[in-house]
């Protein structure tokens, strides 16, 4: 996990970090050597990012109804609206990436 000082003065609504290390437990591969997963908070420009990546494991059914990310999508649109980036998705190398940015005046952010 990398993060920016700045990250740390910033009020980020509960769970959204949660359900994502959830989902890379739960879907991920972590065990590979040299594809650990990685998340990283940071502050650029007046805006928040958070992205994960994990190996996606091959032991895992590959139907799924996205529930977990589509969760997450409505709560960061519910508490921050329409003024925000989400997106998910695989990447290359059988990797799977969550990308979030919100501008900071979105967030609380105390004195």
């Amino acid at each position: 996990m990398d993060y920016t000082a700045e990250v740390r003065k910033i009020q980020f609504i509960p769970l959204i970090l949660l359900t994502l290390v959830e989902n890379i437990f739960k879907h991920g591969n972590i065990t590979t050597e040299g594809h650990g997963a990685q998340i990283t908070l940071t502050v650029v420009e007046d805006v928040f990012y958070m992205e994960t990546e994990n190996l996606i494991s091959r032991n895992i059914s590959k139907i799924s109804n996205n529930a977990g990310i589509s969760n997450i999508e409505n709560r960061l649109r519910y508490a921050y609206g329409n003024d925000l980036t989400f997106t998910y998705g695989q990447i290359e190398d059988n990797h799977f990436k969550v990308s979030i940015s919100i501008p900071i005046t979105a967030l609380s952010v105390p004195a």
